[in-house]
């Protein structure tokens, strides 16, 4: 094997490497930033039902006439 093919084996290697390399990372970056989107918009959703939550008490409770009002 001539030095000029052993260089050009070598480069062909480290450039699919590198390609490998850079594909998997974008595959984690992305599953990352999905798995962030989805805990957002969880939370989100969880914050809209705690306040409805917490409105639906408090217009329920000044609405709740007891004796010790009468």
């Amino acid at each position: 094997m001539s030095l000029g093919n052993r260089a050009s084996d070598f480069a062909h290697r480290t450039l699919v490497i590198a390609l490998a390399g850079i594909a998997v990372y974008s595959f984690v970056g992305a599953g990352v930033m999905i798995n962030r989107r989805l805990d957002k918009s969880k939370e989100m959703y969880m914050r809209q039902e705690l306040q409805k939550f917490s409105q639906d008490t408090s217009q329920n409770s000044e609405s709740i006439v007891t004796d010790d009002n009468v």
